[in-house]
């Protein structure tokens, strides 16, 4: 049996799947299978699959039913003590797999291994953008009601046995499927960290679809929220209201990642009427700070201030531009 179950949930995604194949073949660790989860995709995904030789590569095919269900899907048929996900058109470094099952291997009460992460473009080329939580351990409190720290689900190393608690990726909600998950692995399990860039997410949204989907993401996270409160203990209820609040911090910096600073200013006014002790966090400051850069100087005046901040940032974490 392999040690690891890599599941890649994928739908018409050729475009960038043999480079995200390609980079799981070239893991230094080597004990895995990788299941492709083929979610009803109408282009040549099939015939491409037949043509690689690894024995270790299995393709599943489903009618299209979305991402979650066919992580699900995968889920079902892994054999591996661990378990990774990766988006069809994301990266990992050589190095990811070998690290995070060091890391549960020695650690035996911790359940979730995560990296941090960097933005790429569409063409793969790194961007000023990272996620470098440094939160272990018991991180619900984090997880719920500030940020979703993991960043995508191509991040964490998961042990199997954890499913088998929680349950798999919700089917009956819309969407934030992710982030309900490890909310609800936070709730039963330590999360250690390996604090390298080890995972790289593409990023080729346009405006226009970042406009509609911030609109679906609104929905879809205060869904998350009401359910992981519902079912939290009594002493944690009263921190629904600081959860909204965080999420309208994100919400904010999401408006001026589109260009749209006095919609971010509102969700500046939001998030400090629904948990005015934001007020004195760094994640507030630096979103007021944001919304005002980008509403006296412009977006392209913002992202020059942002890129210099940012490079500070890598700098910082020892990352070159």
């Amino acid at each position: 049996m392999p040690k690891v179950s890599i599941i890649i949930p994928a739908y018409n995604s050729m475009v960038f799947l043999p480079e995200t194949v390609e980079c799981v073949l070239s893991q230094t660790f080597s004990d895995f299978e990788l299941l492709i989860v083929n979610d009803g995709s109408s282009d040549n995904i099939i015939d491409w699959t037949a043509q690689q030789t690894d024995p270790r590569i299995c393709l599943i095919s489903q009618e299209n039913r979305g991402a979650p269900i066919a992580r699900n899907t995968g889920l079902e048929q892994a054999k591996g003590d661990y378990i990774a996900f990766l988006d069809s058109d994301d990266l990992w470094d050589s190095t990811k797999l070998e690290k995070q099952v060091l890391l549960l291997d020695k650690n035996p009460d911790i359940g979730v291994a995560y990296v941090w992460t960097r933005l790429m473009d569409r063409h793969g080329k790194p961007l000023d953008r990272v996620w470098a939580s440094k939160a272990s351990g018991h991180v619900w409190k984090r997880i719920a009601v500030q940020d979703n720290m993991i960043a995508s689900g191509s991040v964490p190393l998961v042990r199997r046995d954890c499913f088998n608690v929680v349950g798999g990726f919700d089917p009956n909600l819309r969407g934030q499927q992710d982030w309900d998950m490890w909310v609800r692995l936070a709730s039963k399990y330590r999360f250690g960290l390996i604090p390298e860039i080890l995972s790289f997410h593409r990023h080729h949204q346009s405006s226009m679809s970042r406009s509609r989907s911030m609109n679906d993401t609104e929905k879809y996270s205060l869904e998350v929220i009401d359910k992981n409160f519902s079912s939290a203990s009594p002493d944690l209820v009263h921190l629904k209201q600081k959860s909204y609040s965080y999420f309208r911090i994100a919400q904010g910096y999401s408006y001026v990642d589109n260009g749209e600073p006095r919609k971010a200013l509102g969700s500046v006014g939001s998030a400090f009427s629904l948990y005015p002790k934001a007020a004195f966090s760094l994640y507030f400051l630096r979103l007021l700070f944001a919304s005002l850069v980008t509403l006296l100087l412009g977006v392209g005046g913002y992202e020059k201030v942002r890129s210099y901040l940012h490079s500070i940032k890598l700098m910082a974490l020892g990352i070159g531009s």
